[in-house]
């Protein structure tokens, strides 16, 4: 079985796309492939939580996709049925496609006894986000490859600090993934379920900002502040900065108009049920909120719930894979 891993925004959404750092975290969960027993002479996925099922030849982004790593393999076909399974919601601002893509690389390159490394790996599933979203960023394709926690920067304006283990360069910016933390922290994830497009929110961002530069660029700078001290505040485990960091986000990003009442609500609701700390992730406009509250996350879920919110935990800052 191979997994791809699920990744949120705990710092700098929006800010990045202007140059200023972003804080990315894989979390624990995500996506995984596994190979079943061939029922015919193709590529077959099986996605059964959606009841969907998927050859290289049907329409669509998901099929373009099989097709793609399917044609990419340096070896003849030995075709099989693939089962597909999720940890994380689709089209949530978490990664999924990314964590698809890095699933399905990962399980056909072992299907056929191929050994490539995580660059490889890396750099096919780019071309698989780019089926779904046009130009990628390749942020998602390399949390979903490397996990582990990195800061995203465009390299001309922002230098990596010296703590960054190294670097991968993106298309647009510069990757520096970070040291573990000692222990995994856990999140709360909270489900708007509400669809968002994040190219539209990107656009709307921008139209803000060629409007009136002088009132959004301070926005985005204090934003651009925000990566490198959350990392900090997690490291030494100054979990009530943290915590009172991501509200500052979250409240800048409304500044921005990239929330939502949805989001608003459940960040609201986090905070009177005991949260530290909460944010929306992602482009906004709808998908998830994050929520912190460090050894306290199973009653934060259920109260939440009794709100009638989805949510679940997921874990970040453990080292899940070789880094570059």
């Amino acid at each position: 079985m191979a997994q791809g891993y699920g990744k949120i925004i705990l710092f700098g959404e929006h800010a990045v796309v202007y140059g200023y750092p972003a804080l990315a975290a894989a979390l624990n969960l995500g996506i995984t492939c596994s190979v079943q027993a061939p029922r015919s002479s193709d590529f077959v996925l099986h996605f059964k939580q959606v009841n969907m099922v998927v050859t290289e030849h049907d329409p669509g982004p998901i099929a373009k996709a099989l097709k793609l790593v399917a044609q990419e393999l340096p070896c003849p076909k030995k075709y099989c049925d693939i089962e597909l399974n999720s940890e994380i919601p689709f089209r949530a601002g978490l990664g999924s496609s990314a964590a698809f893509a890095v699933a399905l690389i990962k399980t056909l390159l072992a299907w056929h006894e191929i050994q490539w490394n995580a660059e490889q790996i890396n750099q096919l599933a780019y071309q698989v986000e780019a089926i779904f979203h046009g130009t990628p960023s390749g942020i998602d394709n390399t949390v979903a490859t490397y996990g582990g926690l990195c800061l995203v920067a465009d390299p001309h304006k922002y230098p990596m600090p010296s703590y960054v283990a190294c670097t991968l360069a993106l298309p647009k910016f510069i990757a520096g993934f970070l040291l573990p933390l000692a222990e995994p922290i856990g999140i709360v994830v909270i489900q708007t379920n509400k669809d968002r497009e994040t190219k539209k929110l990107v656009d709307h961002v921008r139209s803000l900002y060629n409007t009136n530069p002088a009132l959004y660029e301070p926005i985005l700078a204090e934003m651009g502040t925000f990566a490198s001290k959350g990392y900090e505040f997690l490291v030494n485990q100054n979990y009530r900065a943290f915590g009172d960091m991501l509200n500052q986000n979250h409240t800048l990003l409304q500044r921005l108009e990239v929330s939502c009442p949805e989001l608003d609500q459940a960040h609201k609701d986090a905070l009177a049920a005991g949260a530290w700390g909460a944010k929306l992730t992602g482009a906004g406009g709808g998908g998830c909120l994050i929520a912190f509250c460090p050894g306290h996350e199973s009653e934060l879920i259920q109260e939440l719930s009794r709100k009638g919110w989805s949510c679940f935990m997921a874990s970040i800052g453990k080292k899940l894979t070789n880094t570059p």
